[in-house]
């Protein structure tokens, strides 16, 4: 549970001199996630670090919610600067990064990368994507929607046609006429 009280928290970061890797973590256990990088069972990011590793604590609260230290861990990753520290950052996770800033900073990076291989993606699915349209499209042959502006039942196919239509538009500013009269009085 994210709101719930610790009573201790650690920020702490792992360095490899060797190889010029860190890696940032959270905890409320020290000494059990301590011995747990340094295992062979490890699952970390740090089981890529070669040679000795150096574990230093960063930062520990008193009485911190698990959210505000996934936050305090989030801020050390974020500002860590790899031109710098020349160290180069080994977390992949961000704690409380929400799948559209994951996105967004993804696309942002390589934005010409991306936009090729949704490229590809669709040339190698292209039939696959084709069905996949015209099956909602035949499942949705039958169904109907109401126009609010116009006042009027339509198929559902003529939907986006119906929306950019000179009758539409009207209904749209003839609607919004009345109300901006209607405020008015």
């Amino acid at each position: 549970m994210d709101s719930e009280i610790l009573d201790v928290g650690y920020i702490y970061k792992i360095t490899s001199e060797i190889d010029d890797k860190i890696y940032y973590g959270s905890t409320i256990n020290w000494k059990e996630r301590r011995r747990n990088h340094n295992s062979s069972s490890n699952k970390c990011m740090t089981k890529l670090m070669c040679g000795e590793r150096e574990i230093e604590v960063l930062e520990q609260f008193y009485n911190i919610s698990r959210q505000d230290l996934k936050k305090k861990e989030r801020f050390w990753i974020e500002n860590h600067n790899e031109t710098e520290t020349g160290l180069m950052l080994l977390n992949k996770h961000i704690p409380t990064q929400t799948r559209n800033e994951y996105h967004k900073k993804k696309y942002a990076e390589k934005p010409k990368l991306y936009a090729a291989k949704q490229k590809v993606y669709y040339y190698e699915n292209q039939k696959k994507e084709l069905q996949r349209n015209k099956d909602y499209q035949e499942k949705r042959r039958g169904d109907t929607w109401f126009c609010v502006s116009c006042a009027q039942v339509y198929a559902w196919t003529t939907k986006k046609t119906h929306i950019k239509s000179k009758k539409h538009l009207d209904c749209v500013a003839a609607t919004t006429t009345t109300e901006s009269i209607t405020l008015e009085n």
